[in-house]
């Protein structure tokens, strides 16, 4: 079997056009999601290691070589992002 080195060829040649089309749109939705992000080191920590896989993605085949730390740290911001949206006031129930 020939591999290519490079994730955008090798899904095109392994999983067509409709593979392409589901991985450009996963790309474009991490970049929404780093968009939405409010705290800026939150933000800056999900960007970089979003934009160090984004670069293996043509150098390499690393879609399927994602170490632990980097998606240890992608849950990690997105955790972080999720507690800040979600932090409402609490309700005292005794005065």
């Amino acid at each position: 079997k020939i591999e290519a080195h490079n994730d955008w060829i090798e899904t095109f040649m392994s999983l067509g056009a409709i593979g392409s089309i589901i991985f450009i749109w996963l790309w474009i939705s991490a970049y929404q999601t780093y968009r939405r992000f409010c705290d800026s080191d939150i933000k800056f920590l999900f960007g970089l290691v979003m934009s160090l896989l984004f670069v293996r993605t043509f150098f390499s085949m690393s879609i399927g070589d994602i170490y632990v730390y980097s998606t240890s740290i992608l849950g990690y911001c997105l955790a972080c992002e999720y507690r800040h949206r979600n932090s409402l006031p609490r309700k005292k129930y005794w005065s």
